[in-house]
């Protein structure tokens, strides 16, 4: 009687020493390493790597914080940018506003309000008004 295809792999794979399956205890007296089947091998990889996925696939959670992290970087960038436009604007404004000025005015006002400064700085260090003290006199 002729065998079908199912129960000759299996004659095959019974006679084979290669994926002969056994139990600790029968490993042992035969005195060879314990080894699995292919099938039951692929089924345990299988399983490794499911759990793998679950503990580190990309849930929305760990997305959401990942994301969040960039998020308040970009914010903080953005918020760094509007500062450093409002100091440049503040700068420009006031240049504008003395050119303004110089071109009605002329230049003369400053250039005497510069002389008359450095008139007075030697005078207020005599009398000790440089500016703060950083250590107390004793």
């Amino acid at each position: 009687m002729l065998a079908s295809g199912g129960e000759r792999d299996e004659e095959r794979l019974r006679a084979s020493t290669h994926f002969a399956m056994a139990t600790g205890a029968e490993a042992c007296r035969l005195g060879r390493p314990m080894r699995f089947h292919p099938l039951i091998m692929e089924a345990s990889m299988l399983n490794w790597i499911s759990r793998w996925a679950l503990r580190y696939a990309p849930t929305p959670e760990k997305s959401a914080t990942s994301m969040l992290v960039t998020a308040r970087m970009e914010l903080f960038a953005a918020e760094q940018r509007v500062i450093d436009a409002k100091l440049q604007a503040d700068y420009w404004c006031t240049r504008v506003s003395f050119l303004e000025v110089v071109q009605k005015q002329g230049i003369d006002p400053w250039v005497n309000a510069q002389a008359q400064k450095a008139d007075d700085a030697p005078a207020a260090a005599v009398h000790g008004a440089a500016g703060p003290r950083l250590a107390a006199s004793t």
